[in-house]
């Protein structure tokens, strides 16, 4: 006859965080001691780097001049009228916001009062009446109403010696 052994494990009373604890130190030790070991090495690196990119000072003094007149080419050419412009823009933006809001306003006033003068003379004015008809009525171009005219050289008196 065999028999089967089970073992439970009884839950235990600590948490999982406290578990975690003792290797968050360690490795928070770690990374702090090891800060001045990755300096030291950074540094001694540089060091290393500049001492080979020495002679770029004596290329920087032999272009002084060329880099001096470009300097100077530059700040008359772009800089100087650059900063005029924005001068003059930021003196000039509250005139044109004004000036912008003068016309909006005024454009939509406009409108307003000529859609409404539109709808008052469409709808308020407007009579069944067939005696109130426009006096000239042209058709094909040709006026019926109108009398026809004289020629200009009979209208101008004309005083000859």
């Amino acid at each position: 006859m065999s028999t089967t052994v089970t073992t439970t494990r009884s839950p235990s009373s600590e948490p999982p965080i406290n578990q975690l604890l003792p290797l968050i130190s360690q490795s928070a030790s770690f990374l702090l001691s090891s800060i001045p070991v990755i300096t030291s090495t950074l540094f001694s690196v540089f060091s290393t780097l500049v001492s080979f990119v020495s002679p770029i000072p004596i290329i920087l003094y032999a272009l002084a001049p060329v880099i001096v007149f470009f300097q100077i080419a530059v700040g008359l050419l772009v800089v100087a009228p650059y900063k005029l412009a924005i001068y003059f823009f930021d003196s000039v933006y509250p005139i044109y916001v004004f000036f912008g809001v003068a016309c909006i306003t005024g454009s939509v006033i406009g409108f307003g009062g000529r859609s409404l003068a539109v709808f008052l003379t469409a709808f308020l004015l407007r009579s069944n009446n067939p005696a109130v008809t426009p006096a000239v009525v042209v058709e094909n171009g040709q006026v019926d109403d109108e009398k026809p005219r004289q020629p200009i050289s009979s209208r101008l008196p004309i005083d000859s010696p």
